[in-house]
């Protein structure tokens, strides 16, 4: 197994394997609630590094190079080129209205509209130091919450990217 398993808005269950039939390649298995299996390859070079789901039951899989959103039975929908090779620092997200939010090691949040096209940028930094700390969370009021450097907690709205509050309870 190459990746965690993940859930699917319809409970089934996605993870991916390294195989060899005519070659090397990257398999994802698609494990159904009622226990059916299905699986399919992946053209990719190198694995992947993180996925994640939108409220249709799409994948999005990301490795350094691109960004791939397969339908749910792995019929490639889009791909995007990583032009800037980004490092993700964290969890892909999908928001509201299929937005797709990451971070990067440089401390930037992009959000990625299903065309690949970048809907906002945002950012954290603190003490001159840019590095997200642990996971992006998401809740009901469209609200993206960052962990920053030094425990600093930022909040951000995912329709825009705008900062909404930032706190840092260490120094209070």
């Amino acid at each position: 197994i190459m990746s965690p398993p993940r859930v699917a808005p319809d409970g089934s269950i996605y993870l991916q394997t390294f195989g060899y039939s005519q070659g090397f390649e990257f398999v994802v298995h698609h494990l159904l609630a009622d226990g059916t299996h299905q699986s399919f390859s992946l053209d990719f070079e190198n694995y992947v590094d993180n996925s994640t789901f939108d409220s249709k039951g799409n994948i999005y899989l990301w490795n350094w190079e691109k960004l791939s959103i397969l339908s749910p039975s792995g019929k490639k929908i889009r791909e995007c080129k990583n032009n800037s090779h980004d490092q993700i620092a964290s969890e892909l997200l999908t928001v509201s209205n299929n937005i797709l939010v990451y971070a990067t090691e440089e401390g930037k949040i992009i959000a990625k509209n299903t065309d690949c096209s970048i809907f906002w940028t945002s950012s954290v930094e603190s003490d001159g130091k840019h590095d997200i700390q642990y996971q992006l969370i998401y809740d009901e009021n469209n609200t993206l919450y960052v962990g920053g450097p030094g425990g600093v907690l930022y909040a951000f709205n995912v329709n825009d990217g705008k900062q909404l509050w930032k706190s840092d309870p260490a120094s209070e």
